[in-house]
């Protein structure tokens, strides 16, 4: 298994029972394919371990990252009032150099959907789960 995979799985699953003090232990486990035409189950599995699943920035593995995750709930208000579709869709997919993305904190989705399967995804698989997501973050705006 490669680090890049061990990173990602390590920030999918965290083990809350085990929490102590400040310091949270990380179970590393292997990336789920989940259901590609849901964003909002998308989100529940791939998003809500660091993001938390009210999108605020405070889900179980958030303690154990470097930079604190985005609130995905003033994505819109960052931005004028206007959601940076774009912008978004380009992090999830890895389009986009952000800090996290350098830090390797958050993990490219877009590589890895395109391992999910055992026959070859194509590009459009990959694009339908990143627009599905985007759209589910979308409406976590408030």
């Amino acid at each position: 298994m490669t680090l890049h995979k061990l990173c990602v799985g390590s920030l999918l699953l965290v083990l809350g029972g085990l929490c102590t003090a400040q310091q949270v232990e990380i179970k590393i486990v292997p990336v789920k394919n989940i259901d590609r035409t849901s964003g909002e189950k998308m989100y529940a599995g791939y998003c809500a371990v660091c993001h938390g699943t009210d999108g605020k920035g405070a889900g179980p593995a958030a303690k154990a990252l470097k930079t604190a995750p985005a609130d995905l709930t003033a994505l819109a208000k960052r931005n004028n009032g206007k959601f940076p579709t774009n912008r978004v869709y380009s992090t999830i997919v890895g389009d986009t150099a952000t800090r996290l993305h350098n830090d390797k904190d958050m993990p490219v989705w877009g590589s890895l959907f395109l391992k999910f399967y055992e026959t070859p995804t194509t590009q459009s698989d990959v694009a339908l789960r990143a627009t599905n997501l985007t759209r589910y973050v979308k409406s976590l705006q408030r």
